[in-house]
């Protein structure tokens, strides 16, 4: 178990150094006591994020816990990218934030805040599977990913999936990925939920299938008292050329919605009679 105690500037104290990814397989729980991370910054041709590959190898999953990340700058190679985990499995994440605390244009912002990659990318994990995640996020100005799945949260999630009370916030949700969504790249759970979630942004992709909540086919899940609100441009502000789900295809959704901001449009989407 380990416990962070002190804030972290990773640019200030090695202004010449990349971040190694963690890669930890004792992990049992990492509780970052909402201490900032700031500044971290990873090049890395494996999974990269603050933890490379999280694995549980106990009973018990592995806990990822109040950690804060603040203005990261991180670039993967053709593994998972993620701000928190390239790639974790038998996870329970909570209380964890990816977010920037300027705003983009200003003379003292950061040059670089971003996340991108090839594969599986995501603002906070970005290829999870067994996952429960509650009460976390991702606000960046920037993510891309090449190939595989791009998500605002999640790129690709598979297996058993649990997510309450979290929400993807991304300016420019852009590259060439074969899906792309706000909240979720690609979702392939065997079994799972999404309640009490919202994502917002632009999704600017140059390929693929696009959502605007979850991408892949859901018919499987149900979704419950979430909400998009993403529009569809690409970098020279034109409507994106390609046919887009406005909230998830074949999702089972009660008390969803999606806003397609361009035309000013609120949609319920209900199913059912409840999950």
């Amino acid at each position: 178990r380990a416990v962070q105690t002190r804030i972290i500037d990773w640019s200030a104290a090695y202004p010449d150094q990349r971040f190694t990814p963690v890669t930890n397989t004792s992990l049992i729980d990492y509780n970052g006591a909402e201490l900032p991370i700031r500044n971290l910054q990873v090049t890395a041709a494996g999974a990269a994020g603050l933890f490379g590959t999280v694995v549980s190898m106990e009973e018990y999953p592995v806990g990822l816990r109040n950690i804060r990340l603040i203005n990261p700058a991180i670039d993967g190679g053709t593994s998972p990218t993620g701000a928190l985990a390239g790639y974790a499995e038998d996870c329970n994440i909570d209380n964890c934030l990816v977010t920037m605390d300027f705003t983009p244009g200003d003379a003292a912002a950061p040059p670089d805040v971003y996340v991108t990659g090839k594969q599986y990318v995501g603002g906070l994990v970005g290829h999870g599977k067994n996952l429960e995640i509650t009460a976390s996020a991702a606000g960046l100005p920037s993510l891309s990913g090449t190939g595989g799945a791009v998500g605002g949260l999640v790129g690709y999630l598979e297996g058993t999936f649990s997510l309450e009370d979290s929400y993807a916030s991304i300016d420019q949700l852009s590259g060439t990925p074969n899906t792309a969504a706000m909240l979720i790249g690609s979702l392939n759970g065997t079994s799972g939920h999404i309640t009490h979630c919202y994502a917002v942004g632009n999704i600017s992709v140059d390929s693929g299938e696009v959502s605007g909540f979850v991408g892949g086919d859901c018919a499987r899940w149900y979704f419950q008292d979430s909400y998009c609100a993403v529009t569809y441009r690409d970098p020279a502000g034109d409507p994106l050329n390609r046919s887009v789900y406005g909230f998830a295809q074949n999702a089972n959704q009660w008390y969803c919605a999606y806003l397609t901001p361009d035309t000013q449009t609120t949609v319920l989407e209900n199913s059912g009679g409840g999950p």
